[in-house]
């Protein structure tokens, strides 16, 4: 055995808080939280198989859809309705954006992603880009984990400030980047 009882029960635990809170953990992420413990002590990384064989041994752990397929969700992926993007001319590349809106209506500046491996500057007109949003890449424009613990980092950055008291509620919506250990 790799992990440790104790490392076993506080990965159960973690699942299960997750899972509580609405956020359930995918097979990938149960892995990476035990190969960053099994990293901590120096050892070597759990199969890929280990999360399926986890989970069957753990009598208080079942794996499940946790829901149901959205209709709204649905006629956005149905080939008829999005045949005219696909008809649209130049450049279809995935580019995200995260934005965060208090509950008193102020925002923090942009964290926009971009497909790519650097990011230039010469994408822009000179100036054209406020200095305050930050602007990451990745290889398909979307969310990574390490994108996600830099814009956490900026939410941090842009808060703090406005802070009123020793705590701030960060609503998140369940993206697996906002569910890595690091985070």
């Amino acid at each position: 055995m790799k992990l440790l009882v104790t490392e076993e029960q506080t990965i159960v635990d973690y699942i299960l808080d997750l899972d509580a809170r609405g956020f359930p953990m995918h097979l990938p992420a149960i892995k990476d939280l035990a190969d960053s413990l099994l990293a901590a002590r120096h050892r070597d990384p759990v199969g890929p198989n280990w999360p399926r064989a986890f989970i069957r041994r753990r009598p208080e752990l079942k794996m499940k859809f946790n829901r149901k397929y959205d209709y709204r969700r649905a006629l956005c992926e149905d080939p008829e309705l999005v045949q005219g993007w696909f008809r649209l001319q130049g450049n279809k590349e995935w580019v995200t954006s995260v934005v965060c809106v208090s509950a008193a209506g102020w925002a923090i500046p942009p964290f926009v992603i971009f497909q790519g491996k650097h990011h230039l500057s010469a994408w822009y007109k000179e100036d054209s880009l406020p200095r305050d949003w930050v602007i990451g890449v990745s290889e398909n424009g979307w969310t990574t984990n390490e994108l996600g613990l830099k814009w956490l980092e900026h939410f941090n950055r842009h808060t703090k400030e406005r802070t009123i008291g020793a705590h701030r509620l960060l609503i998140l919506d369940g993206h697996k980047s906002h569910n890595s250990v690091e985070f």
